[in-house]
């Protein structure tokens, strides 16, 4: 992995994803993540696209620099009164955390990029849109609520994605660090994406998220409520299945981090199980990977292949038409009615159109 520091004299820039934020920040070029659906690959300022994932150039002085340009974007505001109002209804103000790269990718422990860049927008009020996959955002958690436009956008994939086409965090891992954000009361949705047809299955994700909340809130934490300090639960627990080394394993992250755990675990022990299960939401981004993933498309089509060719053909079917694309839209609308009413959960499709990665998208809830 190939970490340099980058000189830049500007963070900030406009974007035209006017559903999420009207500013983009890039703490870092490039993600050692390397996930080979990445769109960002296609873009014009990464020269080495065939070692994406193996290099990380971090941007020098960010506090300083975003300092000087959101002054200069206030400035820009007609009055004081506009300016405030703005800064604390419009949605349009909110400022989007790594659309480029993982603001949260291993490198932000030593760096610590993205916690300086959110210091300087809660000093403004302005709200972000934070896209991010890593656990590692635990470690500012305690930043997160000072505006209620706020929004983290944690992804989470099938199985069949994490273990082919990423360098990264467990799906149980995220499903964790997705349940202390979420009883934080902290505004953050699943985004299960990319999804691919007939590859991926919404029912059987949706009842993992359902059991291991379940095992997170009713089997660990009482556990480690019944100590009084953090470090001699990790002692005590055992014996070891597969699925408790990794709730272990998962602790040992979030205390090397800095997360308080005692702290988390008086915050939700009168938290109903019930009450939970209604603030999940997950919206399911489907989108076609020959158009928009054009320099690894070999790559995830052969192993695609090699997973289940019969799947594959039928993958590749729902984009060979737009009749076939909204045939299957429409079968998957109807799996998420059936799976809102069994569970009660908030599940969205978003419906891009079908020759576009980025479009109206109706049914997005941020």
């Amino acid at each position: 992995m190939k970490i340099k520091n980058l000189i830049i004299n500007k963070l900030i820039s406009a974007t035209s994803i006017k559903t999420i934020g009207d500013y983009t920040i890039n703490p870092y070029k490039g993600c050692s993540f390397g996930c080979k659906y990445c769109y960002v690959i296609n873009m014009k300022n990464i020269k080495e696209k065939n070692k994406w994932g193996n290099f990380v150039f971090v941007k020098e002085n960010v506090d300083k620099i975003l300092e000087k340009e959101l002054n200069l974007i206030l400035k820009e505001k007609k009055s004081e009164k506009e300016k405030i109002e703005n800064l604390n209804s419009k949605i349009s103000n909110r400022i989007i955390i790594g659309s480029s790269c993982d603001p949260y990718q291993p490198v932000e422990l030593i760096m610590n990029s993205t916690r300086k860049i959110i210091d300087q927008i809660r000093k403004k009020n302005l709200p972000f849109f934070l896209m991010t996959k890593s656990p590692l955002l635990l470690k500012d958690l305690n930043i997160f609520s000072y505006n209620i436009y706020n929004r983290i956008c944690f992804t989470i994939n099938d199985d069949i994605i994490i273990n082919n086409y990423e360098r990264s965090y467990s799906k149980i891992m995220r499903f964790l660090t997705y349940f202390i954000v979420l009883f934080y009361d902290i505004d953050i949705y699943i985004h299960y994406g990319p999804f691919f047809p007939f590859f991926c299955d919404l029912k059987k994700f949706v009842e993992e998220l359902i059991f291991y909340l379940f095992l997170f809130k009713n089997n660990f934490i009482p556990y480690l409520e019944l100590n009084n300090r953090f470090e001699k639960s990790l002692k005590n627990i055992g014996p070891f299945e597969d699925k408790d080394i990794i709730f272990k394993n998962f602790f040992l992250l979030i205390k090397s981090i800095g997360f308080d755990f005692n702290c988390f675990v008086e915050r939700i022990k009168n938290v109903k199980f019930e009450e939970i299960i209604k603030k999940i939401k997950i919206n399911i981004e489907i989108i076609n990977l020959k158009e928009i993933y054009k320099p690894n498309f070999e790559i995830i089509f052969n192993k695609m292949k090699n997973i289940n060719l019969y799947n594959l053909e039928k993958f590749i079917s729902v984009f060979q038409s737009k009749d076939n694309y909204d045939e299957y839209l429409f079968m998957l609308e109807n799996i998420i009615l059936r799976l809102k009413n069994e569970y009660g959960i908030k599940i969205f499709l978003l419906e891009r159109e079908f020759d576009k990665f980025y479009s109206e998208d109706f049914n997005l809830k941020i």
